[in-house]
């Protein structure tokens, strides 16, 4: 965005509001003797937020231009991709997706293997404990065990939206 067409956003500051910016701040204060305590801050903001703006107004440099070549490497400013997913050893027994395999890719070179998968109850134990403070009732784990038998990805989405669903 060149200069000039960031000036024309400040098109409102007028260069005789800071043609003795030294006397700006006594005017400021001379004009809120007499001025309500909370309208006193609104002009002591306004007056600050018509610095910054005549600030960035005066100022030359785009913000691109401000950000240093070598901050341009940084992720935040590198275009969206869609990064290879590494093959691993062990993805067919562990990994449920693909996140699961880059999580894999940097545990095997350590020889760390993933925990295994928790049984049933300690899972609606945790959920019912993280979700709403409580602990299921017998009923309700042995309905989430058979559940969970039959299978297990469905069995616990669908405990799991049931707890969000939950008064609790």
């Amino acid at each position: 965005m060149p200069a000039s067409r960031g000036k024309a956003c400040f098109s409102c500051v007028s260069p005789v509001t800071f043609s003795e910016p030294q006397n700006f701040p006594k005017n400021l204060l001379k004009m809120n003797e007499y001025r309500p305590p909370f309208v006193r801050l609104i002009a002591v903001m306004a007056a600050g937020v018509t610095l910054t703006m005549a600030a960035v107004a005066d100022s030359e440099k785009t913000a691109l231009e401000r950000i240093a070549k070598k901050d341009l490497d940084y992720w935040f400013f590198q275009p969206l991709g869609s990064p290879a997913v590494p093959n691993t050893n062990d993805a067919e027994a562990w990994a449920r997706n693909d996140i699961d395999r880059f999580i894999l890719a940097k545990l095997e070179p350590k020889g760390i293997t993933p925990a295994k998968s928790a049984d049933p109850r300690a899972l609606i134990r945790r959920a019912y404990f993280d979700l709403i403070g409580l602990p299921p009732t017998i009923e309700q784990i042995e309905t989430f065990a058979k559940a969970h038998a039959a299978n297990p990805e469905k069995a616990f989405g669908e405990m799991i939206d049931g707890l969000l669903e939950s008064p609790q």
